[in-house]
C-alpha cells in the first residue's frame, strides 16, 4: 500500500505545473564575472559579452546579482521591466559592487508585472533586435503621420482602410502598401502601392486579401514622377480568428507597460514594437 502511495505521489509531482516566475528585471550588458544567486548554493553564471549587443538576461524578484571575482573595470546594466529605468552599477566605485548582493531588487516596484505578458516578458532580445532594425527607416514620433501605428485584425475579417489611417488625416487620395513583415530587407521591389481616397471612401475595403502575419503600413509619395516609399508606416497584424481576443489582450497590457509606464518613451514604444513583432509568432498568440 505504502509502496502504491509513493508511486501514485511521484506522478502527481510530476503532473504539476512548474512554479512560474515574475520576470522584474535584465541584464541588458555587463563586463566580468557576475552570478545570480537567486537559487542558494547553485549560482548561474551571466554570460556577459560587455558592450558588444544586449543579453536581456532575465531577472526574478528572488535574483541576487554578485561579483564572482574581483577584476578590474567590472560592471553590470540592469533595465527594471515595470518602468524600463536602467540602473548601472560600476565596480570600480567603492562599495558599489562589494560585497555581494547588488541591491537591484529595492528598485523594483511592488506591484506585478502584467502576467499576461509573462512569456514575452522572459526572452524580448530576439524581437526587440528586429524592432530596432524596423525602426531604422519608420518615422519616430507621430507627427504628421497618416498611417495607423499599429492594428490587429482576424484572418477572416476583411481590412478597413480606417483601419489602416488615422482618424485625423486629411483628407485626400494617399498611396498604400501592404508589406509583409521584413526587418531587414523592408517591402519587396516588386510590391505596388494601391490609390486609396479618404475619407470620401472610409467605408471600403482593402482591395486585396491577406494572409496570417505581421505587415508593414507604408505610405508612398511620388517625387519628379517616381513613387518611393516613406517612412511613414505602421504595423498591420493578423492573427487567426480563435486568437484574436488573447492577443488584442497582450497588445492593451503592452499599451499600458510600455507606452504608458516606461519612463523613456522612445524605449517604450521600441519595446511595444518588439511585443508585436513577438506575437506574429504562432508559440505567442
Amino acid at each position: 500500500m505504502a509502496r502504491t502511495l509513493a508511486i501514485f505521489g511521484c506522478f502527481y509531482l510530476l503532473g504539476q505545473a512548474p512554479e512560474r516566475k515574475e520576470v522584474v528585471a535584465w541584464v541588458t550588458q555587463c563586463e566580468g564575472d557576475w552570478e545570480d544567486h537567486a537559487v542558494a548554493d547553485h549560482p548561474v553564471r551571466i554570460p556577459c559579452t560587455g558592450v558588444r549587443g544586449e543579453l536581456w538576461f532575465q531577472l526574478l524578484r528572488d535574483s541576487k546579482l554578485a561579483a564572482s571575482s574581483h577584476k578590474s573595470r567590472q560592471w553590470i546594466n540592469v533595465r527594471i521591466a515595470r518602468t524600463g529605468e536602467k540602473h548601472h552599477f560600476d565596480c570600480e566605485k567603492p562599495g558599489e559592487c562589494y560585497p555581494p548582493f547588488l541591491p537591484f531588487a529595492k528598485l523594483v516596484p511592488n506591484e506585478k508585472n502584467a502576467g499576461i505578458l509573462e512569456l514575452f516578458l522572459g526572452s524580448p532580445g530576439n524581437s526587440y533586435s528586429r524592432a530596432r532594425l524596423l525602426l531604422s527607416r519608420s518615422e519616430t514620433t507621430d507627427s504628421g503621420r497618416v498611417t495607423a501605428d499599429h492594428v490587429v485584425i482576424s484572418a477572416n475579417s476583411p481590412v478597413a482602410l480606417r483601419d489602416l489611417l488615422r482618424p485625423a488625416t486629411a483628407q485626400g487620395t494617399y498611396l498604400l502598401e501592404l508589406c509583409p513583415f521584413d526587418e531587414k530587407s523592408g517591402c519587396p521591389s516588386t510590391a505596388k502601392p494601391y490609390s486609396v481616397n479618404w475619407p470620401r471612401d472610409s467605408s471600403a475595403m482593402w482591395p486585396k486579401g491577406v494572409d496570417l502575419g505581421l505587415y508593414e503600413i507604408v505610405l508612398n509619395k511620388v517625387v519628379n514622377g517616381v513613387t518611393m516609399r516613406t517612412a511613414d508606416r505602421g504595423l498591420l497584424l493578423v492573427a487567426p480568428e480563435k486568437s484574436v481576443a488573447s492577443v488584442r489582450s497582450k497588445i492593451e497590457a503592452g499599451e499600458q507597460l510600455f507606452l504608458d509606464d516606461w519612463v523613456n518613451k522612445s524605449e517604450g514604444r521600441l519595446m511595444f514594437k518588439a511585443l508585436l513583432i513577438d506575437l506574429a509568432q504562432p508559440a505567442s498568440r
